[in-house]
């Protein structure tokens, strides 16, 4: 009969074999003692692994290890930023030449209500001195009685 793998011995001691490999190597076991002693050695050395002392860390390691982590952490955040600011950078830049290429294209249109409101004709040619004229005219005038404001000519 073919031995047991150590792989398989320490499966059975890690309790990690399946119920049907179990009892395939149990039944080994009770009859193959070179096996028996091999599972009596891993359990061994586990008992003596459990039974360790484990040993404490010096305040200062500690403190280091923790200061370490600490500045991974902020180094790892700082790049995050960095890439999240150059990414808002594109996005507001092509944000701002699609805006101001769409506004270029495409000329403000006065509707007719807005046209009647300001009392200028859109399809005449005038220029800002003419319009400027206009509301200066318009606002000299007394609302009621045609008369000028007071103070005005």
């Amino acid at each position: 009969m073919n031995c047991l793998t150590d792989h398989d011995l320490h499966r059975l001691h890690d309790d990690e074999l399946s119920p049907a490999d179990r009892l395939r190597v149990a039944g080994h076991l009770a009859s193959c003692d070179a096996c028996a002693a091999r599972l009596h050695e891993i359990e061994s050395i586990g008992r003596l692994l459990r039974n360790a002392p484990l040993p404490e860390m010096a305040r200062d390691a500690m403190y280091r290890i923790q200061r370490n982590v600490a500045a991974m952490q902020e180094r790892s955040v700082r790049r995050l930023a960095g890439w999240m600011t150059a990414a808002a950078s594109v996005v507001l830049a092509v944000s701002l030449y699609v805006a101001t290429s769409s506004q270029a294209q495409a000329a403000p249109s006065v509707t007719d209500w807005e046209a009647a409101a300001i009392g200028v004709d859109v399809d005449a040619s005038t220029d800002d001195q003419a319009t400027a004229a206009w509301i200066v005219a318009d606002l000299l005038q007394a609302p009621n009685d045609g008369q000028p404001m007071r103070g005005q000519p």
